[in-house]
């Protein structure tokens, strides 16, 4: 810890970043780590159940049509939810 006018500063030894630098320092490490690379990443795995949009919309008793109205999903996007489970993704969303 440096002294300064009295206080202690909590840099030990590191150089304080600025927010645009770290965002470029967290840029490189995640390419250098897609790349295969041996980077000190944290990486973080999230599960995404799986849904079954198409006995959702069976049980609101809606068509594709009126699915995607009350969803607000774009007209030609319905069909993709008929497709199985975990389709809903796929969709664009307005």
């Amino acid at each position: 810890m440096t002294k300064t006018n009295g206080k202690r500063s909590k840099t030990t030894g590191r150089e304080r970043r600025t927010p645009g630098e770290r965002i470029i320092r967290g840029l490189d490490q995640a390419i250098a780590w897609a790349r295969g690379e041996d980077v000190p990443v944290r990486v973080t795995t999230i599960e995404v159940p799986v849904i079954d949009v198409s006995a959702i919309r069976r049980k609101l008793k809606l068509s594709q049509s009126q699915f995607c109205v009350e969803v607000r999903l774009r007209r030609g996007h319905s069909a993709q939810l008929g497709a199985g489970p975990n389709q809903a993704g796929r969709c664009c969303w307005r």
